[in-house]
């Protein structure tokens, strides 16, 4: 997917980009512990859908902000609960947030880029979630990217979460050590909806539901 610097018309798009009634829970890993959580959900967003988001974020990236969880750059830009509505409809977050579990919710939404371009930020270290529940959802293709793969970490051992479509969502608790491996070639965009119950960690731009 080609992503464009001009931001495309942000009018709301119709149900017809997505689809709740079409989608089905690829593979659902709940079982492995009572504390360890996590699902795969198949293209619940459509190609258009998330390339509209990253259209959006390509000129806010920020690259100068470290991350405390490797001392990197961020590579990411906060948006906005109605930020996201207003570029994608306002049935598009409930849609989403309709497989989580956090029924008291307080959000914070991100947009971040991997990038072999030497920007500083091709990878993540190894960490656990400051919240209760993360939703990633793949904004673009595996055929963009070289490499980059989330993975889980359970016992040292590494299991790689083979997410290859655009609007794939991945979700999982915060007791999973997770990264991602280093991106060769190619962009890799993804936004992360950090979710917990009440206003806690740094979750902290709105209550909603």
């Amino acid at each position: 997917m080609k992503i464009q610097k001009k931001i495309i018309n942000e009018t709301p798009i119709t149900t017809e980009t997505y689809s709740v009634k079409d989608t089905k829970v690829k593979k659902s890993y709940l079982t492995l512990k009572p504390d360890l959580k996590w699902s795969y959900i198949e293209k619940i967003l459509s190609d258009k859908i998330c390339e509209r988001i990253c259209n959006w974020a390509e000129d806010k990236i920020d690259y100068v902000t470290l991350d405390t969880v490797d001392n990197k750059p961020l590579c990411e830009t906060k948006i906005s609960p109605n930020k996201l509505n207003e570029i994608c409809g306002s049935e598009f977050l409930p849609s989403i947030l309709s497989f989580s579990k956090v029924k008291i919710r307080n959000i914070h939404i991100i947009v971040r880029k991997y990038s072999s371009d030497g920007n500083g930020r091709n990878s993540l270290g190894e960490h656990y979630d400051c919240c209760e529940e993360t939703i990633g959802i793949t904004l673009n293709n595996k055929t963009d990217y070289r490499h980059g793969l989330l993975y889980f970490k359970f016992n040292d051992k590494k299991i790689i979460v083979n997410m290859y479509n655009a609007g794939d969502i991945l979700i999982h608790n915060k007791n999973i050590l997770h990264g991602i491996e280093p991106v060769t070639n190619g962009n890799r965009w993804t936004m992360i909806i950090f979710l917990n119950h009440i206003k806690s960690g740094f979750a902290n731009n709105e209550i909603i539901f």
